[in-house]
């Protein structure tokens, strides 16, 4: 998947802001709240999608693993709600 930047299309998620969608959705005319609302639903679900994921793991998962990526969503759900915040 990639979404729309000045700078061509975005596909790394290290790479893609809030901004992103926004341009995205512009290029296809879909309305700019209608996004921003989908943005904010997401983003107040990421927490309870982190637990709900971590309690349906097999206990002998790798914590090493299970660490990486829940730290990883972590600092994206803050980019996303510092991106956001400042809309």
């Amino acid at each position: 998947m990639g979404l729309n930047a000045t700078k061509g299309r975005k596909t790394e998620i290290n790479a893609i802001y809030p901004r992103h969608f926004l341009a995205t959705a512009k290029a296809v005319n879909f309305p700019r709240e209608q996004m921003l609302a989908i943005l904010q639903e997401f983003a107040g679900h990421v927490p309870q999608a982190i637990e709900s994921a971590r309690r349906t793991l097999p206990a002998d998962f790798s914590s090493h693993v299970w660490q990486a990526i829940t730290e990883n969503m972590l600092k994206l759900h803050a980019r996303l709600q510092q991106g956001l915040q400042a809309l």
